[in-house]
């Protein structure tokens, strides 16, 4: 069985990815700074942002390696998430509009059952195949 691949037209392609590149930026930020000390006084709050109100955030995803924090996401339809290639093709967990990392607070948990990744993509890190690099970083998981 062949690997699916993810087939845009130039222009419509780049249409998309332009659009749907910043909403990850973004959820992959807030992510990160979900994970930063809060007693930490040298952090800026305005530059590290705020807790969210719970349920606020229904496009955020987190990815799960079994019980273990993997990757970050950006639904961008019903049963799609926008992820990193680098997160890996394989099955995943994923809390659909999770706002905290370390609480389950009645997210949808569902299982990944299909990953789609950009035809570009190098993951490559040996001396063998190429260094993998952020260009064409890009995978959709089904839901």
């Amino acid at each position: 069985m062949r690997a699916p691949h993810l087939h845009l037209s130039a222009a419509s392609g780049a249409r998309a990815l332009a659009k749907l590149l910043p909403l990850l930026m973004a959820q992959l930020w807030a992510a990160e700074a979900a994970l930063l000390p809060k007693n930490d006084t040298r952090l800026d709050p305005e530059a590290y942002g705020a807790p969210c109100a719970r349920g606020s955030q229904p496009w955020q995803v987190s990815l799960f390696n079994g019980l273990s924090f993997h990757c970050a996401g950006v639904l961008v339809d019903q049963s799609w998430v926008l992820t990193a290639a680098h997160c890996g093709n394989k099955p995943l967990w994923a809390r659909v509009g999770d706002d905290h990392l370390l609480l389950l607070q009645g997210e949808q948990l569902r299982r990944t059952t299909r990953s789609v990744v950009h035809p570009k993509y190098h993951q490559g890190s040996g001396p063998i195949l190429p260094r993998r690099t952020d260009e064409h970083d890009l995978m959709l998981l089904k839901l």
